[in-house]
C-alpha cells in the first residue's frame, strides 16, 4: 500500500511553510510509503521557485489550469499510491495521522 497526498495551492507559500512540516513528519512516521505532491496554480508569490528548495522531499507541479478542483485532478494524474489523500495548503496533521487513517482503508477488492 502507498498513500499519495495531493495539496492544491494558489499563493500559499506562507501556509505551506507551516503545513508541510507536519505532513512530512506524519509521512516519516507512517508504516507505509507516503508521497506528497503540491499542485501550484496561478500563483504570484514565488511558490514554484521557493517551495521546492525548502521542501525537496515534496513533488511540486505547476497546474496549467485554474482552480482547486483542477489542481486536485492534476495531482491525481501524477499520483502513484493506491490511496489518495487530499489536504489544503493550510492543514496541520498529527504525527500519527497516516497510521491512524490506515485502519479505515478498505482493500480495493471489496469495492
Amino acid at each position: 500500500m502507498q498513500i499519495s497526498v495531493v495539496i492544491p495551492s494558489k499563493n500559499g507559500l506562507h501556509h505551506m511553510k507551516e503545513c508541510l512540516p507536519t505532513v512530512l513528519a506524519a509521512a516519516k512516521k507512517s508504516t507505509v510509503p507516503v508521497t506528497i505532491t503540491v499542485v501550484v496554480g496561478d500563483s504570484s508569490d514565488g511558490s514554484m521557485k521557493q517551495a521546492p528548495a525548502l521542501f525537496p522531499q515534496v513533488k511540486f507541479l505547476e497546474n496549467p489550469k485554474h482552480g482547486a478542483s483542477s489542481a486536485r485532478n492534476f495531482g491525481v494524474e501524477a499520483a502513484q499510491g493506491e490511496w489518495i489523500c487530499f489536504f489544503d495548503n493550510d492543514v496541520f496533521v498529527e504525527e500519527d495521522f497516516f497510521n491512524t487513517a490506515q485502519k479505515y482503508f478498505l482493500p480495493a477488492e471489496l469495492f
